[in-house]
């Protein structure tokens, strides 16, 4: 009964428990094999990449329309900065409808570049495209 417990469910050996055996029959494991040419690339494309991170982020070259930038403000911005300062916006003003969340009610100022009472919240980014040139 003992040995039935170790042998598992069907009886057979676990294969993770087994020792893995070479050509020889013994348990070996294979050397890893590095050349100084593969070390220096690797090297050079990991100061690559910390010279690319230590660089300042690319300011936003989209130009806002004047509906958009009587919400948002004057000035050059990136497409998600556009949309997380029209969401600042909607949320300040509770401007989501309380029973559908989904949906966005224009005030005065939000009317002019929505073009309509209300609007889904996936036709927004769709939205401000329209009202971004650069």
């Amino acid at each position: 009964e003992g040995d039935a417990k170790r042998r598992g469910r069907y009886g057979a050996k676990s294969a993770s428990t087994a020792p893995k055996l070479g050509a020889a029959g013994t348990a070996s494991a294979a050397p890893a094999k590095t050349s100084a040419r593969a070390t220096a690339k690797t090297a050079s494309k990991t100061a690559a990449r910390k010279t690319a991170a230590a660089k300042t982020p690319r300011a936003g070259s989209l130009m806002p329309s004047p509906q958009l930038a009587a919400i948002i403000g004057p000035g050059p911005f990136g497409r998600g900065e556009v949309m997380k300062k029209l969401w600042d916006y909607i949320k300040a003003n509770s401007l989501q409808d309380p029973k559908d969340k989904r949906t966005i009610v224009a005030d005065a100022k939000l009317r002019p570049l929505l073009g309509a009472d209300s609007v889904g919240m996936f036709k927004l980014a769709g939205i401000a495209g329209r009202h971004l040139q650069g």
